[in-house]
């Protein structure tokens, strides 16, 4: 029967069964991530060019939705990638790979699903985002804006980030699910966490937990003040502009061996997340498979292979 403790279990296992692919994950995030600071030292100042140029005219606004767009997509593939070779490691062990590493069927569906969510969230927002201006539109007049107006406005954020939480962790399993049945499943991996909120939700609870102590021990003391203020400057386009160039001329400072440490470390934190959160998932998907009485074709293989 699946159950906190056991879903953790599977996703700690990596760890123990699969060193080589994590050690590869981490290799791959490093190199994800000094390629990301090669080009955020390099390009922090041709940026705001170029938004200094869309602004006058000089560049196309079609020019920049393009370069954007080909950085979009090279992220989804990438997060495809990587997504699936953590359920490939857990769900499919036997699959010939480099550490789940693959390109094909498997991480294209893993493109479209994200592609679908990315669309629904956005036209989501969209609309709740309007919703949420009538409602405190509604409410600003027929209070007059006291203190009814702002106690009912936490009220509605607070059951917005309840909302948000709760369809997150029932939508945490299609990605999984859309792995095993190589098709997108959202409907398949909604049901399966039907009756099953608060096992995920503990899980993904105490990884959460868990992150944020390794992060807050091995990357925020280096990351934590430009953090900072980005957070003051999201209201402020001019200002985070400024925070970044700021950011980027500080790296540019540091030592080359300070650059390539805090590179190694954050990898190594997002490997482990990685491991931590795919595992997770992938391991509530087969354990409530079995629960319902669902052999995987990984489990046919392995009875297959005692019998030899």
């Amino acid at each position: 029967m699946a159950n906190v403790g056991s879903i953790l279990g599977g996703a700690f296992r990596l760890f123990k069964e699969q060193p080589v692919a994590i050690a590869i994950w981490t290799v791959v995030f490093a190199l994800y991530g000094f390629a990301s600071s090669g080009a955020a030292l390099g390009g922090t100042s041709a940026q705001l060019a170029d938004l200094e140029a869309l602004r006058s005219g000089a560049i196309s606004p079609l020019g920049m939705v393009g370069a954007f767009s080909l950085v979009i997509l090279l992220a989804l593939v990438f997060s495809a990638v990587m997504a699936c070779a953590v359920y490939r490691v857990v769900l499919r062990p036997d699959e010939r790979s480099f550490g789940g590493l693959r390109l094909g069927m498997d991480e294209l569906r893993m493109m479209g699903l994200f592609l679908i969510l990315i669309v629904a969230g956005i036209f989501l927002g969209l609309v709740v985002g309007l919703l949420l201006m009538l409602v405190f539109g509604g409410a600003i007049a027929a209070t007059g804006g006291g203190g009814g107006t702002v106690l009912l406005i936490g009220i509605l954020y607070f059951a917005m980030i309840l909302a948000c939480i709760y369809v997150g962790v029932r939508l945490s399993l299609i990605f999984p699910m859309t792995f095993v049945r190589k098709r997108i499943a959202i409907d398949e991996g909604w049901a399966l966490t039907r009756g099953r909120f608060w096992t995920l939700f503990l899980v993904f609870l105490v990884v959460f937990v868990l992150m944020i102590i390794l992060y807050l021990t091995a990357v925020a003391p280096f990351s934590g003040p430009f953090l900072g203020e980005m957070i003051q400057a999201m209201k402020n386009p001019e200002a985070m502009q400024s925070a970044q160039a700021q950011e980027a001329a500080s790296l540019a400072a540091q030592p080359l061996t300070t650059m390539i440490l805090l590179t190694v470390l954050g990898a190594i934190v997002q490997a482990i997340g990685h491991a931590l959160n795919g595992g997770a998932a992938a391991t509530a998907v087969r354990e409530f498979l079995r629960d319902d009485g669902e052999v995987l074709d990984d489990d046919i293989e392995a009875t297959a292979q005692i019998f030899e």
